[in-house]
């Protein structure tokens, strides 16, 4: 089964992501466990992590699947000056 999954970006055009519910469900549940552990990271972080760990078939899934899980309301995006870079988190409800 493959998931299109359809919504307008900053300029209004749609953007598909395609990827197999299976494979989503398992870089879904990547990410969450890491940031379950490291609490806070930014997507950099957390790619290097899932290649530390020996799964790089979905590093070039992570972005997509943030933007998704961030979407859904299961983690928070912050916009970090400090570290020039968006930072990835549980909601405090979440934790």
């Amino acid at each position: 089964m493959i998931l299109w999954l359809e919504r307008p970006n900053k300029f209004n055009v749609p953007t598909v992501f395609k990827m197999s519910m299976k494979d989503q469900d398992k870089t879904n549940t990547l990410i969450l466990e890491l940031l379950k552990d490291m609490k806070e990271a930014t997507t950099t972080e957390l790619i290097k992590e899932a290649e530390s760990l020996g799964i790089n078939e979905c590093s070039d899934r992570i972005p997509a699947a943030l933007a998704e899980l961030n979407f859904q309301g299961l983690i928070t995006k912050i916009i970090s000056r400090e570290k020039k870079a968006i930072i990835w988190t549980l909601p405090e409800n979440k934790n």
